[in-house]
């Protein structure tokens, strides 16, 4: 079963930190009831099911322990909330550090999920970098591009034309000793085999994929695919509450 992504922590939010943006951008709004917030949250994002208990109680910590909002006056045992300066200057702050390095991320996933696309990205900054390889699996990222280009592109590849296509075609690459690392996992695992460009010297190897990377591709493209999905769904969702604050 492919991995879901469980902990936005990995992206710089948790799943109750993605609640105080919700309920600071509502609030910037206008001033709400805690049930309507909640019925918000759900209108908004459908294709998600969350907790009413844990949705209740990061509102009441917001109010009690950090007073990023406050209750008003009203009458009945319903209260209705307004959000406060620290709360606003909050939210300005979340979307100033994290609005850049979102979208570019945004980008860098389309450009994975459209199958031809040969156009340039720009380069992602190190820290985007850094994000975009804690939220995707990059091994399974690199077994998908290699056998890729293995199989439709090239009929040979160097390690070192990975790297730069990677870096030209969606601003974002890894290391290069990692990817070394990958490609001898994908030889010991009959994917692809090596061959020297220059057999007495032994100075430059080349790839190539062979009928097992054929035959396994298909499987690992729609892996790959459903991941990058996932990761641009949440990437769109935090774009969204971003957008309205």
């Amino acid at each position: 079963m492919i991995e879901k992504i469980k902990n936005l922590q990995k992206v710089g939010f948790s799943q109750k930190e993605f609640f105080y943006i919700f309920v600071l951008t509502e609030l910037r709004e206008e001033n709400q009831y805690i049930s309507s917030m909640f019925l918000n949250l759900q209108h908004t994002f459908p294709a998600k099911k969350y907790s009413r208990a844990q949705f209740y109680r990061a509102v009441k910590e917001m109010d009690k322990s950090y007073r990023w909002i406050e209750p008003l006056p009203t009458k009945g045992n319903k209260i209705m909330y307004r959000i406060t300066q620290p709360g606003s200057l909050l939210l300005d702050n979340y979307k100033s550090t994290f609005y850049l390095n979102y979208s570019s991320l945004l980008i860098t996933c389309e450009r994975f999920l459209h199958k031809n696309n040969h156009t340039t990205s720009p380069d992602l900054t190190d820290e985007q970098q850094r994000y975009f390889s804690k939220i995707i699996n990059v091994k399974e990222l690199l077994f998908y591009f290699i056998l890729k280009r293995l199989g439709s592109t090239k009929k040979k590849y160097y390690g070192s034309e990975i790297r730069q296509e990677l870096k030209s075609l969606y601003g974002w690459h890894s290391s290069e000793g990692y990817l070394y690392d990958v490609l001898h996992q994908m030889e010991a695992s009959l994917l692809i085999e090596s061959q020297w460009s220059d057999i007495e010297r032994r100075r430059k190897k080349y790839f190539i994929i062979t009928e097992k990377g054929i035959k396994a591709f298909s499987t690992i493209e729609q892996n790959t695919h459903y991941k990058l999905q996932q990761i641009h769904q949440f990437i769109s969702d935090i774009l969204t509450l971003f957008n309205r604050a």
